[in-house]
C-alpha cells in the first residue's frame, strides 16, 4: 500500500500510480503478463502529455526496488537490484535516454512494509509477530533470517500460512520511482501483486515542498544499508607497534545522532637492551573528543571524516648507545582524520589521522656510565650521569595515527537509537505549529506594518489592536495544537505501554510455561538417568555373577586338568619304575648267567689243565 502524492492548483506536484506485475522470483518485466502492456501504455501517454514542456535533463528519477522478506537476505538484495535495473532500462528505452538522472535504490527485504501490514490486522497473534519482526536482522546474508525461522515455528507453524498468503504475497516484488524536477514530481509505483489499488490520475491532494522532501528523505534513509548501532572500537596504532611500543585506543559513540565520540589512547613500554645501553620506556595517555560532520545517515557508526580536540601527557626515557633523554611531555592538538569500517559485518575499523598542535617537554640529557664489571666484556650502564636540563617546545604535528581495530556493538543498540530518534522527531513535531506561526508572523510583519502608513493615528491604533488580537488568537491556536499533539502522543504511548504490559504478562506466562516444561523435562530426564543407572547396575551385577561362575568353571577345569596331569605323571612314574625294575632284573639275570658261564669256563679250563697235567704225568 502506498501514499498518494497530490498536486496544488498551480500544478507544482502531481501524482500517478503504475502497477507492473512481475512473475514469482523473476527479474524480467513481461509485458504479456497480466495487463502490463496496457498499464504502461496509459502511463507513458500521461507522462509525455504532462512533462513534454520540461527539459529532460532537469528530470531526476529515483527508483526504490525490493522483495518480500522470506528467503536469504543476499538473494532478496540481488532480486531488488535486478528489478530496479529492469525498471530503469524500461524507462530509458521508452521515455528517452536523455533523462537527467535515473538512480536505483535497493530496498532488499521489505520488513518495514511487512511490519506495517501486520500492525493493521486484528489477529490474536499480531503482537507476537510484531515483536519478532522488531528483532535485529541476521548478519549472515547467505542464510535465512532468524526472524523468518521464528515466524515459521510460531504456534507450531499455524501462523505462517496466513502470513505467507495474506501479508507476504503483496511484497514479493516491486519498485517505487519518484520523478522530480524544478517545481514538479511524479510518483510511479511498480508492484508484482494485484492487491494494490489503482489510483486515477485525477485523484489529487494537497502537498508542499517540505512534505515532498521529507517523504523522499525518509524513503532514502530507510534504504541506506548502513549500520547505525552504537559502537565501541578497540584498536592499536601501527606506527607505534613498528617501534616495539605497545599501545591501545578505545573509542565509543556518545549520542544516537552519531555526532560525538570519545577516543582514549594509552601507551606503555618498558624495554631495555644490551645491558641498559639502549632503552625504550614510555608511559603516555591522551583523551580526544571527536565530532563527525556530514550526513551521518550515509555512513556507518564511527565511520567517515572526523575532527577532534585532544590533550595528552606522560613520561619517557629514551636511550641509544648509552646516550639518552628523560622527561615529561604535555601536548594539545586538533586532529583531522578518516575512519573506514570493513569486513563482512563491518566489524573491522581502519583510522588514519594527523594532529596539529603544541608539544612541551622538560627533559634531562644523560650518559650511561662506562664500567666493566667482572665477567662482562660489553658496556654495562649501572649509573646514569646527568649532563644538562632543558625545555623543548614545538608547534607542529605531535599526533599521528594509523591504526586498525575491532568494532564491538550491542545487539539491542539499534532499538535504543531508533527510540531516541523517534523521541527527537516527536519533540520537533510538537513545536512545529508554534514554529510555523512565528515564521509566518515574521514573514508578513513588514507588509502589515507598511499597510499602516497611509492610515491616521486613530485608525492605526485600531489596526494594531486588531492585529495583536489576531496574533494572540493564532498563537493560542498554535499552542493548543502543540498541546493536542503532545497529549495525543502521550495517550498513544500509554496505550502502547498497556499493550506492552499485556504482552509482558503473556511473555511471563509463556516463560512460566516454558519453565514448567523445562522442569518436567528435567524430571523426566532425571528419571531416565536413574532408570538407566538401575539397569546398568543390574547388568553389572549379572555380569559379575556370570564372570564369577565362569571363573569357578575355569578353576574346576584347571583343577581337573591338573589332577589328570598328576595322574598321568604318577602312571608314568609307575611304568618307569616297573620298566627299571624289569631292566635291573634282566641285567642281574644276565650278570648271573655271565658269572655262571665264566665259572664254567674257569672250571673247564681247570679241568683241561688238570687233564694235561695228568697226561704229562702219565708220560
Amino acid at each position: 500500500m502506498s501514499k498518494v502524492l497530490g498536486q496544488r492548483q498551480d500544478a507544482l506536484f502531481t501524482s500517478d500510480t503504475l502497477s507492473i506485475l512481475f512473475r514469482l522470483d523473476s527479474t524480467v518485466i513481461d509485458m504479456q503478463f497480466a495487463d502490463n502492456a496496457a498499464r504502461w501504455a496509459s502511463f507513458e501517454q500521461r507522462f509525455r502529455q504532462r512533462y513534454s514542456h520540461i527539459n529532460p535533463a532537469a528530470i531526476r528519477l529515483d527508483i526504490y526496488a525490493g522483495a518480500s522478506p522470506e528467503g536469504a537476505a543476499d538473494h532478496n538484495r540481488w532480486l531488488g537490484e535486478q528489478r530496479g535495473q529492469a525498471v530503469r532500462r524500461l524507462i530509458r528505452e521508452r521515455l528517452g535516454r536523455n533523462i537527467g538522472h535515473v538512480i536505483v535504490h535497493n530496498e532488499a527485504a521489505r520488513w518495514d512494509a511487512f511490519y506495517d501490514a501486520v500492525a493493521q490486522c486484528n489477529e490474536p497473534w499480531r503482537d507476537e509477530v510484531l515483536r519478532i519482526i522488531d528483532l535485529p536482522a541476521s548478519q549472515d546474508g547467505t542464510r535465512w533470517d532468524h526472524r523468518e525461522l521464528k515466524l515459521r515455528a510460531l504456534h507450531d507453524g499455524q501462523v505462517w500460512p496466513d502470513l505467507l498468503h495474506t501479508f507476504l504475497a503483496p511484497l514479493r516484488s516491486g519498485a517505487t520511482a519518484i520523478v522530480s524536477w524544478q517545481g514538479a514530481c511524479d510518483t510511479v509505483f511498480v508492484r508484482e501483486t494485484n492487491t494494490l489499488v489503482h489510483v486515477p490520475s485525477d485523484s489529487l491532494c494537497e502537498a508542499n515542498n517540505t512534505n515532498m522532501a521529507r517523504i523522499a528523505e525518509q524513503a532514502v534513509s530507510r534504504l541506506n544499508e548502513v549500520d547505525r548501532r552504537p559502537a565501541v572500537i578497540l584498536r592499536s596504532n601501527l606506527l607505534l607497534l613498528g617501534t616495539a611500543t605497545p599501545n591501545l585506543q578505545a573509542e565509543w559513540s556518545l549520542d544516537h545522532r552519531d555526532r560525538w565520540s570519545v577516543n582514549l589512547e594509552g601507551i606503555w613500554s618498558w624495554w631495555t637492551f644490551s645491558h641498559n645501553a639502549y632503552a625504550n620506556q614510555i608511559i603516555y595517555g591522551s583523551a580526544e573528543m571527536r565530532y563527525w560532520p556530514g550526513r551521518r545517515s550515509r555512513h556507518h557508526t564511527l565511520a567517515g571524516w572526523h575532527i577532534g580536540l585532544g590533550v595528552g601527557g606522560g613520561y619517557y626515557d629514551l636511550e641509544w648507545d648509552s646516550k639518552g633523554y628523560q622527561g615529561e611531555v604535555i601536548m594539545g592538538f586538533v586532529n583531522i582524520g578518516w575512519q573506514h569500517r570493513f569486513g563482512k559485518r563491518r566489524q573491522w575499523a581502519f583510522d588514519a589521522g594527523i594532529g596539529l598542535g603544541y608539544f612541551h617537554s622538560p627533559y634531562r640529557r644523560y650518559h650511561g656510565s662506562s664500567i666493566f664489571p667482572e665477567g662482562y666484556t660489553e658496556r654495562y650502564d649501572d649509573h646514569l650521569m646527568w649532563q644538562e636540563t632543558k625545555h623543548f617546545n614545538w608547534f607542529g604535528t605531535p599526533h599521528v595515527n594509523l591504526s586498525i581495530g575491532y568494532v564491538f556493538q550491542p545487539r539491542n543498540g539499534a532499538y535504543r537509537r531508533a527510540a531516541a530518534i523517534h523521541r527527537d522527531e516527536m519533540k520537533q513535531s510538537f513545536a512545529e505549529p508554534v514554529r510555523l506561526f512565528e515564521k509566518s508572523r515574521l514573514a508578513e510583519r513588514d507588509s502589515v506594518y507598511a499597510s499602516w502608513y497611509p492610515l491616521s493615528k486613530a485608525e492605526r491604533k485600531v489596526a494594531q489592536k486588531a492585529y495583536k488580537d489576531s496574533l494572540a488568537v493564532a498563537r493560542d491556536s498554535a499552542r493548543a495544537e502543540s498541546r493536542h499533539k503532545r497529549e495525543a502522543y502521550k495517550t498513544a504511548k500509554r496505550k502502547r505501554s498497556g499493550r506492552s504490559d499485556e504482552v509482558k504478562s503473556k511473555k511471563v506466562k509463556v516463560k512460566s510455561d516454558k519453565e514448567e516444561a523445562r522442569r518436567a523435562k528435567a524430571a523426566a530426564k532425571q528419571a531416565a538417568i536413574e532408570a538407566k543407572a538401575a539397569a546398568d547396575a543390574k547388568a553389572d551385577f549379572e555380569k559379575a555373577v556370570a564372570a564369577k561362575e565362569k571363573a569357578a568353571a575355569k578353576e574346576a577345569a584347571r583343577q581337573a586338568k591338573a589332577a589328570a596331569k598328576q595322574a598321568a605323571i604318577e602312571a608314568k612314574a609307575t611304568a618307569d619304575a616297573k620298566a627299571d625294575f624289569e631292566k635291573a632284573r634282566t641285567k642281574q639275570a644276565k650278570a648271573e648267567a655271565k658269572a655262571e658261564a665264566r665259572a664254567a669256563a674257569i672250571q673247564a679250563k681247570a679241568l683241561r689243565k688238570q687233564a694235561k697235567k695228568e697226561k704229562e704225568k702219565k708220560k
